[in-house]
């Protein structure tokens, strides 16, 4: 099976790896009219109001069966001087930079109660997307964050996020 990738518009072979949000959940709470005066917004990071302050990022979820990775593509919102620190490095190498905590915004499908859930925020390379990591607690995501999903699982998530697209690998 191949996809259209959302990104890039190519064709790619087998199945998505990753799923993203192109704004943060707090964007849309801000009427239409006014998000272009209120909202400042790039693909990667959204400040509203000059007063709340996102980042996007990468929650990575080891697949077991494979070597490879499944990524939720995710918004935080930060502090301003977390976020002063991520856009003063956003073309450098942010990895030696000490970690720093920030609050989900909005939740990935499947996933209830996340939104404001606490992530750990690591930045990267230039290249990358800063890395989320959910602070311990009973939430699905957690355990599977911690412990990998299964190619099946995986399957799953495109399912519920794609039903049109992908097939209930439960009636497989």
């Amino acid at each position: 099976m191949n996809y259209i990738c959302q990104t890039c518009g190519k064709e790619h072979k087998g199945t998505p790896r990753d799923i993203g949000f192109q704004r943060p959940a707090e964007y849309f709470s801000v009427p239409p009219t006014e998000r272009d005066s209120r909202c400042k917004l790039t693909k990667d990071w959204c400040v509203i109001d000059d007063s709340r302050f996102f980042i996007r990022g990468i929650l990575f979820i080891r697949i077991l069966d494979v070597a490879d990775q499944f990524g939720w593509g995710a918004w935080a919102e930060v502090a301003q001087r977390d976020f002063e620190i991520y856009y003063t490095n956003y073309d450098k190498d942010g990895s030696s930079i000490p970690a720093f905590v920030g609050t989900l915004s909005g939740e990935p499908p499947g996933y209830a109660g996340l939104d404001g859930h606490q992530v750990r925020i690591q930045l990267g390379t230039s290249k990358d997307r800063p890395e989320f990591t959910l602070v311990p607690s009973e939430h699905l995501l957690y355990r599977e964050q911690q412990n990998g999903i299964t190619l099946h699982r995986v399957a799953e998530i495109l399912h519920s996020v794609f039903p049109n697209d992908y097939p209930d690998p439960t009636n497989a």
